[in-house]
C-alpha cells in the first residue's frame, strides 16, 4: 500500500459511543435489552454502559464477549453515521481506487 495518501480522522474518545446510536445495533450487540436510559447514557459514558450490560448477563469478560458479538453483527448503520463518512470515503479510494460519492466532512 502507498503511504501517498493519508488522512487525519477525530472520532470520539470513547468510539464505542457508535454502537449505542442505532437501535438495530443496540440488539444485535447487547446481551440483554438496553432501556432508553442506558441508551442515552451510552452515547455519553459508553464503557461504564458496556461494563454494567456484560456484567448482567455473565458471559464472560465483556471484551470477548463483545467481540465475539461485533463480529457477528450487522454494523452498516453505524457505518452509515456522518461521523464516519469520511474514514469510509477515504478508505474507498485508497484501497480500492473508487472515488467519492458521498461528500465528506470539512
Amino acid at each position: 500500500m502507498s503511504w501517498g495518501k493519508y488522512l487525519v480522522f477525530m472520532v470520539p474518545p470513547e468510539v464505542e459511543s457508535l454502537l449505542f446510536l442505532d437501535e438495530g445495533v443496540v440488539k444485535a450487540v447487547m446481551p440483554v435489552p438496553v432501556s432508553i436510559e442506558d441508551r442515552v447514557r451510552g452515547r455519553y459514558e459508553p464503557l461504564k454502559v458496556l461494563d454494567e450490560i456484560f456484567k448482567w448477563d455473565g458471559e464472560g469478560t465483556p471484551p470477548e464477549v463483545l467481540s465475539q458479538r461485533l463480529a457477528n453483527a450487522d454494523l452498516s448503520a453505524v457505518w452509515k453515521h456522518e461521523l464516519l463518512r469520511p474514514l469510509e470515503s477515504f478508505l474507498l479510494e485508497v484501497c480500492f481506487g473508487q472515488p467519492s460519492s458521498s461528500p465528506s466532512a470539512p
